[in-house]
C-alpha cells in the first residue's frame, strides 16, 4: 500500500513541488507488463481459438485428432516405402517378379539374402551420412539404392507406363525413356522419404 505526502497548498516554491512530484509517482504501483508475443502465448491463444471455434456440420473428423495422428500415419507410411524399396532389389537380384508376384518369399534364397543385405547396407549408409548428402558413401548408396529398386520394379509397371505415353502421342523410343525417368524418380523417393520421416 502506497503513502502519499500531501502537497501543501499554497506553496509556490517550484523546486519543492516538483520533488514532492517526484516522490509521489515514485512511490505510485507500477503495472506489470503483458506479454503477448511470447509462443507459449501464442500456442494457447491458438489452441483457445480453435477450441471455440464453432464445428462445421459436415464435418466428420476433428483437424485435431487428424495432427495427433500424424506422426503414426508417417512412421507407418514410411516402413511400407521401406519394404517396397527392399522388395525391389530382391526382385532385381532374383531377375524377375514370381507367380503371384507378391509371394517373394519364393524367390531364390541367394536373391532373398542378398537383396536384405544390400538394401540393408545402402539403408545405414545414407541414414548415417544423411548430413553429408555430397559425399561418396551418401551418394553410392543412394545410387545402389535406386538403381535396385528401379531394376526391380521397371518391368513391373515400365509396360504400362510406356503404352500411356504412347497414347498421348509420344513416340516409342521416347515413351520408354520417359517410363524409366518416372520409375526412378519415384525410386528416388522410396528411398528419401523413410530417411525423412523416421530419423528425427
Amino acid at each position: 500500500m502506497s503513502t502519499r505526502r500531501p502537497v501543501p497548498a499554497g506553496n509556490d516554491d517550484p523546486e519543492l513541488l516538483a520533488i514532492l512530484l517526484a516522490g509521489q509517482q515514485a512511490s505510485a504501483p507500477i503495472a506489470a507488463p503483458v506479454v503477448t508475443n511470447h509462443p507459449a502465448v501464442a500456442a494457447v491463444s491458438s489452441v483457445s481459438s480453435r477450441t471455440n471455434k464453432p464445428r462445421k456440420p459436415s464435418a466428420i473428423i476433428r483437424g485435431e485428432d487428424l495432427d495427433a495422428a500424424r506422426p503414426y500415419f508417417n512412421r507407418v507410411f514410411a516402413a511400407i516405402l521401406l519394404t517396397l524399396s527392399f522388395a525391389g532389389t530382391i526382385i532385381a537380384i532374383n531377375g524377375s517378379w514370381p507367380a503371384p508376384w507378391w509371394a517373394l518369399w519364393t524367390c531364390s534364397t541367394i536373391a532373398l539374402a542378398g537383396g536384405i543385405v544390400i538394401q540393408a547396407g545402402c539403408t545405414l549408409i545414407e541414414w548415417f551420412f544423411r548430413h553429408q548428402k555430397k559425399s561418396l558413401p551418401y551418394i553410392g548408396a543412394m545410387g545402389f539404392d535406386v538403381t535396385g529398386t528401379a531394376i526391380g520394379f521397371g518391368p513391373l509397371f515400365v509396360p504400362s507406363l510406356t503404352k500411356s505415353f504412347i497414347g498421348m502421342r509420344v513416340e516409342a523410343d521416347t515413351a520408354t525413356i520417359l517410363a524409366w525417368i518416372a520409375i526412378v524418380l519415384v525410386s528416388l523417393w522410396l528411398a528419401y522419404y523413410p530417411e525423412a520421416s523416421l530419423i528425427d
